[in-house]
C-alpha cells in the first residue's frame, strides 16, 4: 500500500489495554501468589469486591496514586494490597510478610503483564521504516519520521513494565515536579508556557540520538501530569514533550534523528511541531477517542475486546468508521476503529483521501 501523507507523525498510545494486559486476571494473580506463600485461599469474587472497595477508598484518601499526598506509588499500592486482604486475615491465616513486595514486583514487570500479539510486529515495522529511510528508500509505513509516546492514566511503574516486555523506552517523562536544567538552560515549552522537566538521573549521560532511536520516545503519565484522560491537559503535555524531545534538551545544539541521512538541527525551527500529524490510539472511547479529539488530535479506537468483530467480518476492511455518539468533538461525529496496530497505514490512506 502506497499512501504517503504528511511526513511527520506524533503517535501516542495508551498503555494498559492497548500495549499490554495482565497475563492472568489481576486478582487471580493476587490469590496465586498468596497461596504460594501459605495463605489460605479465599473466593476470587470476594477478593475482587474487596479490591474494588480498597481502590475506591485509597483513591479518595490519596488521589493520583498517592502523588497528591506526597506518597510514593508503591506505598499507595501496598496500602491497597493490605486492605484488599484485610477481611480475610486471622490469627490462623495471617498476611504473608512477602506478599506485598512480591505483588509489587510482579506488577512492575513482565511477570504480571504480557504484550498483545500485534505490538512487537508493529514496532518492528516502525524500526524497519527508519532503516529504509536512512538509505533513501520507502516502505509500507506512510510517514518519514514517526515519534511515539505513551499517554496513560497510570503511575510510574509503566516505563519499567514496557522495558521488561522488550520495548526500548526513552528516559523522558512529562510533568516531573523537580526543576531540571540542562547546560544551564531551562526548557520552556512554547505551547502552554509551563516547564517540561525530565528525570534528573537521566541527564548526565543523555544523548539526543540515543533517545530518539527508541521504540517509545517519551512517557506521559497522569501520575506526573496531575490530570487524567480525557482531560486535554494530558494530551497537551504530549505535544510539549514532542517539542522538548526534538530539541534534545541541549539548548538547540545539533543532533541526529535516526532514520534520516541528513543532520537534523534541533533549533527552534526544526522543533516546531506545526507540521506534525497528531494521532492517539487507545481502547477507551471516552478517554482515548473523545479526549484526544477535544485536544486537537486525530484518534483511533483499538478494538481489543472484539466489540466490532462482526462488523469487521461483514465489511472485510481493516478499518471501520462507526458513529461516535454523544460527547464527541465538534470536528467529528464518527470514530475510526482498527483491530490490529499493524493496520494503522490504512488510517493514513483515509487521511490522505
Amino acid at each position: 500500500m502506497s499512501s504517503r501523507c504528511r511526513s511527520r507523525l506524533l503517535l501516542t498510545l495508551d498503555a494498559f489495554g492497548t500495549i499490554f494486559t495482565p497475563r492472568e486476571p489481576v486478582l487471580r494473580q493476587y490469590l496465586d501468589v498468596a497461596r504460594g506463600l501459605g495463605f489460605t485461599p479465599v473466593d476470587e469474587s470476594l477478593l475482587q469486591d474487596s479490591f474494588r472497595n480498597s481502590f475506591k477508598e485509597q483513591s479518595r484518601l490519596n488521589p493520583n496514586y498517592g502523588r497528591d499526598s506526597g506518597m510514593k506509588s508503591y506505598e499507595w499500592w501496598a496500602n491497597i494490597i493490605k486492605s484488599t486482604f484485610s477481611p480475610f486475615i486471622s490469627k490462623a491465616n495471617p498476611l504473608p510478610v512477602q506478599l506485598v513486595p512480591e505483588l509489587l514486583a510482579r506488577f512492575s514487570s513482565s511477570e504480571g503483564y504480557r504484550l498483545y500479539p500485534d505490538v512487537l510486529p508493529f514496532f518492528q515495522t516502525v524500526r524497519q521504516s527508519r532503516r529504509l529511510s536512512a538509505i533513501g528508500k520507502e516502505g509500507s509505513w506512510p510517514w518519514d519520521l514517526t515519534m511515539i509516546g505513551v499517554v496513560t492514566n497510570s503511575d510510574d511503574r509503566v516505563p519499567s513494565i514496557l522495558s521488561s516486555l522488550g520495548l526500548t523506552v526513552g528516559d523522558r517523562r512529562a510533568g516531573m515536579a523537580e526543576q531540571v536544567f540542562r547546560d544551564g538552560a531551562q526548557f520552556q515549552a512554547a505551547r502552554g508556557g509551563h516547564t517540561i522537566n525530565v528525570t534528573p538521573a537521566s541527564l548526565p549521560t543523555w544523548r539526543h540520538s540515543d533517545q530518539l532511536d527508541k521504540d517509545i520516545h517519551f512517557v506521559v503519565l497522569s501520575y506526573d501530569v496531575g490530570a487524567e484522560k480525557p482531560d486535554p491537559q494530558i494530551f497537551r503535555a504530549a505535544k510539549d514533550m514532542l517539542e522538548f524531545t526534538l530539541r534534545g534538551g541541549n539548548g538547540g545544539q545539533p543532533g541526529t534523528i535516526p532514520g534520516r541521512k541528513e543532520e537534523w538541527p534541533v533549533t527552534s525551527e526544526s522543533a516546531n511541531t506545526g507540521d506534525f500529524t497528531f494521532l492517539h490510539i487507545g481502547d477507551d472511547v471516552e478517554k482515548d477517542v473523545i479526549g484526544a479529539q477535544k485536544a486537537g488530535f486525530h484518534s483511533v479506537l483499538l478494538d481489543r475486546e472484539g466489540k466490532y468483530s462482526r462488523a469487521f467480518e461483514r465489511s472485510e476492511n481493516k478499518i471501520l468508521s462507526v458513529p461516535l455518539g454523544e460527547g464527541g468533538s465538534s470536528a467529528s461525529h464518527e470514530m475510526q476503529v482498527i483491530q490490529d496496530l499493524r493496520d494503522l497505514p490504512y488510517w493514513a490512506s483515509r487521511l490522505r483521501n
